[in-house]
Parts: structure tokens; sequence; C-alpha cells
């Protein structure tokens, strides 16, 4: 397919979970919910699967069909971005056509995460991605539990310029606003440059510094998507104060779903009436004890009101 052009990517890419049903198979019906949850939250594209999705708890099929199914439902709307991240450059490049073939409009990858790959292997495995399709590819740079591999500015854009389509990092490591900062301010030095945009991550937290820096875009969990995408635009305006009030009133929820991940994501849009329950795959992912209820309680009091979508 024809690949969109680059000034589509800018703003708020929201990361889509995986819904599960009780015997935690995919519940697709509560998929296309989503993807129609962030079309109504005007979010600017969407992301699966990712970590945010549970990636890695899912079957190469699952992967798959998440893919065709959220391209058929967003139907040109918004751009899906299709998580290609596996194990080695052969499965990766595999799950690349794959998802090129269903319709995704651009690709995103972490580096081979079971074993841990060498810099020369990690710009092998990229290639191979951004050979395996006709769209653009992103380097998602993410280094924390329970996978990811860091890299380096220089690696990242050494990637860019040898690839034909790698075109985009997603920078979510700690201190990722000045790496943001240092890898932009290394790329306008560089005349092999061809790295066209830098996206955060980190639940946007950090999407206001992010935007000061120079970043392109963010890609949060979708659970509170109409109000990234409020901030995003605040941004774009210049109300920096009003979009930091903004980003102050949602913290309390962006820091505990830090603690319970995919639990957190998954119960926000079910108490938003976008899926009917919060199951997980995740290994380690805890529930919710009654004080952790309580405190959900006051916080989605606090930032309801915010919301676009109701």
């Amino acid at each position: 397919m024809a690949s969109l052009p680059i000034k589509a990517y800018r703003g708020i890419f929201a990361i889509l979970p995986t819904p599960f049903n009780a015997d935690l198979t995919v519940d697709y019906g509560a998929l296309e919910n989503i993807v129609e949850f962030c079309a109504a939250c005007k979010a600017q594209g969407i992301v699966t699967p990712a970590n945010a999705s549970e990636q890695p708890m899912l079957m190469d099929a699952e992967r798959q069909r998440i893919v065709e199914v959220t391209v058929n439902k967003a139907a040109g709307r918004m751009p899906v971005v299709a998580g290609v991240t596996s194990a080695n450059a052969f499965i990766a490049g595999t799950f690349a056509r794959q998802a090129s073939a269903a319709g995704a409009d651009a690709l995103m990858a972490m580096p081979p995460y079971v074993m841990k790959a060498s810099p020369p292997a990690i710009k092998d495995y990229y290639l191979a991605i951004d050979r395996a399709s006709d769209v653009p590819v992103i380097i998602q740079n993410y280094a924390g539990p329970p996978v990811g591999t860091p890299m380096s500015p220089q690696l990242m854009l050494d990637i860019c310029a040898e690839g034909d389509r790698t075109l985009f990092i997603k920078e979510e490591n700690p201190f990722s606003s000045h790496l943001i900062s240092e890898t932009l301010d290394m790329a306008k030095r560089r005349p092999d440059n061809k790295m066209a945009g830098i996206m955060g991550g980190k639940a946007g937290k950090f999407i206001i510094e992010e935007f000061t820096r120079g970043a392109v875009g963010n890609m949060p969990a979708c659970e509170i998507a109409d109000v990234h995408v409020k901030i995003w635009r605040l941004c774009e305006e210049g109300s920096y104060a009003e979009a930091q009030a903004m980003l102050d009133l949602v913290q309390p929820l962006l820091n505990f779903e830090s603690i319970y991940g995919s639990f957190c994501y998954k119960e926000v849009l079910r108490r938003r009436g976008v899926i009917p329950a919060a199951y997980v795959r995740s290994v380690g992912d805890p529930h919710f004890d009654a004080l952790d209820i309580k405190e959900l309680d006051r916080i989605m009091e606090a930032i309801t009101p915010a919301f676009a979508v109701k």
C-alpha cells in the first residue's frame, strides 16, 4: 500500500490494550469498540500490538488477527501502526509483511526481546523489517521490565540512514526528554539524516516537555486518549498553562497505571463503558484491592469532567 505523508505522523497515537474474555481468549468485538473509542477521542493514530497491548502474551495468529480487525474497523479514519517486535529478524520480517498486507499504515518494533542483540544485529533486525514492506517503520527505544534493549541515538540514526523506510523513533527510556534533544541535535549535524521525527511514550507524563523539545507526538495507552489529544492540541496552540493544568489533573491516574499496567488501562476503559471486563494475561499485573478501588474511584471522579467522550 502507499504510505501516508510524513505530516500524518504527528499527535497522539493511542495504544490499544488487547481485551480478553473470561477464558482469556481475545474479545475481538471489544477490540472494535476500543478502535471506535479512539476515533471518537480524535486520536491522530492508533497502535497495536505493543507493550500496553500485552504483546508478549499474544500468540502469533492473534497478533495477525488483531492487526486485521484494527485496520478494518479504523477504515482509514486514522493511521494504524502495527507492532512487529519479535525474537529475531526473520519473525519480525514475517510480521511486517503480514501487517503491511493487512493494510497497516506503519510498523513499530523494539529490538529482539528474548536474547539481547548486539548493535550490528539490532541494525540487521531493523533493516529486515524495513525491507519487508513499503510503509514507514518506527524504532521503539524502550528499556524496562519485562523487555527492552536501550539503543544509542547514533545507532538509531545509523539505522534510519541505511533503511529506506525507517523514518521515526519512539523514545521512552529514562531521561527520555534529554534523549529526544540529543537525538534531534545529532540528526541536524548528519548529512545522511533521514529520521523524520521522534514520538514520546511513558504514558504521556512528559508530553509537554517533549513537545517543547521537538517531539512530533506521543504514544500513550488509550484509556484517556481524549485528554491526551486535548493536551497536545493546547500545546500546538501555545496554550501551555492550560495544557499543564490538564496534565496535572490526570497525573494521579498516569502514576496509578505505572503500578498496575494493563489491568489499570482496561479497568478505566471498562468504567468508561468501552469494554465489558478488565481481564489480563500479563504475568505479575496485580489486581486491585479495596483500597485501590477507593483510590481509583477518587481519581476518576476528579478527572471525568475532562473527558471529551462520555
